[in-house]
C-alpha cells in the first residue's frame, strides 16, 4: 500500500489497535508481560506485522481523515469502494465531498468530543463516476499527542445492495400487485407522515370505476383486470410525481395531495373529468374534499369518498370519439 510524504500519522498498515482491557486485575497467577508469539497463529491483533498483512486484505473500507474531511489514508478496499484508481486520485478529495449529507456529518463528528468515542452511522455517498453508494461509517476521533491535531479513524460498510433489496421488499409490501399503485398500507404510513411532519394541509379525490362488477360477470376477470390496469395508467398520465395514486378497493381510487387547499383539490378533479372524455378507459364516478381546520385524515377521506353518491359518472364519449368531434 502506497505510503504518503509528510505524513504526520503512522500509515494504517502500522497503526497498532487498542482495545478495551476487560481482563481481570493481576495477581500472582497472571503475568504482567505478554507472551511472545510462537507463531502466526498466536500473533495478537496489537502486532504491527499481523495488522500489515491484515488491513491490505480486509473487504470493509478503512480510512484517515484530518478534522475537515481531507483524506490522508487509506486501504485498498477503500479504492475500490470509491470507485478510484490509485492514492493519488483519493487524496485530491475529502469524505465531506462525497457525502450526500455533510452537515448531517458534521454534527456526528461534533459529538465526538473525546479521543477514543466512536459513533456509527448510515451514509449516502456520491462516487466520483456517479454512482451512489451506501455505506455504514463507524468513526472514532484521535489526537496526535504531540501536534494536537484532530484526526478521524474510520471504517466504511457497504450495504447498498442490502438497503436496495429493503427498499424492494418495502417498496413491494405498499404497491398493489394486479396495478402498481400503492396500497392501504401505504395510506397508513402516509397518514402517520402527515402527523409527524405537521401538514396541515391535504386534499382527496376519490373515483369510483363504475360497472366493474358486470364486467367480470359478463367477460371474466381477466378482462376485469385489464380495465383496472388501463384505469391505472390513465390516472398516472393524469397526475403528478408528488402526487400518490392508491387503490383503497376492488375498483376505487384515492389520489392524495399533500398541502393542497380546497381550490388546488378541485382543480386536480376537474382536470381528471376533462381527461375523462377522451381518455378514461371505463366510466367513473368522482368526489373530492380537502381537510377543514382540525380534520383527521380518514374524516377528509370519508368526506370525498360520500360525495361520489351524487358525483356524476364520467364517460368517454365513445359515439363522440367514433364520429371523429
Amino acid at each position: 500500500m502506497p505510503r504518503l510524504p509528510a505524513r504526520r500519522h503512522a500509515p494504517l498498515r502500522d497503526q497498532v489497535v487498542t482495545m478495551p482491557d476487560r481482563s481481570p486485575a493481576p495477581d500472582s497467577a497472571t503475568p504482567l508481560d505478554p507472551p511472545v508469539p510462537s507463531g502466526p497463529g498466536d500473533r495478537p491483533l496489537t502486532d504491527v506485522a499481523t495488522l500489515r498483512r491484515l488491513v491490505p486484505r480486509l473487504r470493509e473500507g478503512l480510512y484517515v481523515t484530518d478534522a475537515d474531511g481531507a483524506f490522508l489514508d487509506a486501504n485498498p478496499a477503500m479504492l475500490a469502494l470509491l470507485g478510484m484508481g490509485s492514492m493519488q486520485e483519493l487524496l485530491t478529495y475529502s469524505l465531506q465531498d462525497l457525502v450526500a449529507d455533510p452537515e448531517g456529518r458534521r454534527t456526528i463528528l461534533a459529538g465526538l468530543a473525546s479521543d477514543g468515542d466512536m459513533a456509527e452511522s448510515e451514509l449516502e455517498l456520491r462516487r466520483p463516476d456517479g454512482q451512489p453508494c451506501i455505506v455504514v461509517d463507524s468513526v472514532a476521533r484521535q489526537t496526535d499527542p504531540v501536534t494536537g491535531a484532530v484526526a478521524y479513524h474510520g471504517i466504511l460498510l457497504d450495504v447498498t445492495g442490502r438497503v436496495g433489496l429493503e427498499r424492494q421488499l418495502h417498496e413491494s409490501g405498499i404497491r398493489d400487485a394486479l396495478t402498481g399503485c400503492y396500497n392501504r398500507r401505504y395510506l397508513m404510513e402516509l397518514e402517520r407522515r402527515f402527523v409527524d411532519e405537521d401538514v396541515a394541509t391535504w386534499g382527496f379525490v376519490f373515483l369510483d370505476v363504475k360497472g366493474f362488477r358486470e364486467i367480470n360477470e359478463l367477460h371474466g376477470r381477466e378482462r376485469g383486470d385489464e380495465v383496472l390496469t388501463r384505469m391505472t395508467r390513465f390516472l398516472f398520465r393524469q397526475v403528478r410525481a408528488e402526487e400518490s395514486v392508491v387503490r383503497v378497493g376492488a375498483d376505487d381510487f384515492l389520489i392524495v395531495l399533500a398541502g393542497a387547499d380546497e381550490g388546488r383539490t378541485e382543480h386536480v378533479a376537474r382536470r381528471l373529468q376533462l381527461a375523462a372524455m377522451r381518455h378514461a378507459p371505463a366510466s367513473f364516478s368522482i368526489g373530492w374534499a380537502s381537510r377543514r381546520p382540525g380534520e383527521s385524515f380518514k374524516d377528509t377521506m370519508s368526506r370525498a369518498e360520500q360525495q361520489l353518491l351524487d358525483a356524476t359518472v364520467i364517460s368517454r364519449q365513445v359515439e363522440h370519439n367514433r364520429r371523429g368531434h
